[in-house]
């Protein structure tokens, strides 16, 4: 009796273990690639998107979404995602693109589906193009690099943000990474180097809390991503240099806390750029 009772144990947790992976893939890109192929380490601006056969140069500016028909942020987004689409109205100055890991009839009918509009779609590998989730939106120059990026559902603040870059490049600006002073990045170096002359300075560790306890930096202090909208006008200072960091292969959590706590109206934000 107590030998099957142990049988039965451990098949519900083998059962429970495999539920949780299936569930966890149906949302999340993971990073890896099983056929072992190379996987860009990290995407942010500056960096070229490498997504064959699409000539860049043809356009001035791509807005690309890309979305996974199992995302239900991407679903939740779609009234954004209309709203953004219907500023861009054909302009030639900026051309939309979705991109799904899906098959293109598959990606197309989940489009229709949520009434979002988009006459270019691709079908792409997106853990091969160095994104590790859904939704993401680029913004790419003519030269194929990414001048903006913005990771997750957006906050209303976070739409605004995009609404405006979109704006700005119908109106013939050209729109460069790093040209405000919460979009730069920081260094380890520098930063042990401002620690050390007595320089106000929060490393800010966006990872989730069982992450953090299981490894991070003594100086650093750990507010989830998920948590800083609502601890941070209690827990930081508007004075301190605040440099958020996630530990994460294209640095896409801390650039999502770092345009959080632009949001609430902190003015010295950069984000850790990791090896």
């Amino acid at each position: 009796m107590r030998r099957s009772h142990l049988v039965l144990n451990i098949a519900l947790i083998v059962s429970v273990v495999v539920l949780g992976a299936v569930s966890a893939n149906r949302y999340l890109i993971h990073h890896t690639d099983p056929d072992g192929s190379s996987i860009p380490s990290r995407l942010m601006p500056g960096v070229r998107l490498d997504l064959k056969d699409v000539d860049w140069s043809k356009n001035h500016r791509t807005l690309v979404l890309a979305l996974s028909n199992n995302c239900h942020f991407c679903s939740e987004s779609a009234g954004f995602y209309q709203k953004l689409l219907k500023e861009i109205n054909s302009s030639p100055e900026l051309h939309a693109m979705a991109i799904f890991s899906e098959p293109l009839t598959a990606a197309q009918r989940y489009l229709t589906d949520v009434k979002v509009s988009v006459d270019d779609v691709r079908q792409a590998p997106l853990v091969k193009l160095g994104l590790d989730g859904t939704p993401t939106l680029l913004l790419i120059d003519d030269a194929g690099k990414i001048t903006q990026l913005w990771f997750g559902r957006l906050s209303p603040y976070q739409e605004d943000q995009v609404i405006s870059q979109v704006r700005a490049v119908l109106a013939g600006k050209i729109v460069t990474p790093g040209s405000d002073e919460t979009n730069n990045e920081i260094g380890v170096d520098e930063v042990k180097s401002k620690i050390k002359s007595g320089q106000k300075l929060t490393i800010l560790d966006v990872r989730t809390r069982e992450e953090y306890a299981r490894s991070h930096e003594e100086w650093s202090k750990n507010i989830p991503s998920d948590e800083i909208e609502v601890r941070a006008p209690n827990e930081l200072s508007l004075d301190d240099f605040i440099v958020t960091s996630c530990r994460c292969s294209n640095a896409s959590r801390s650039m999502l806390a770092r345009d959080i706590l632009v949001a609430h109206g902190f003015k010295k934000v950069a984000v850790l750029r990791e090896p």
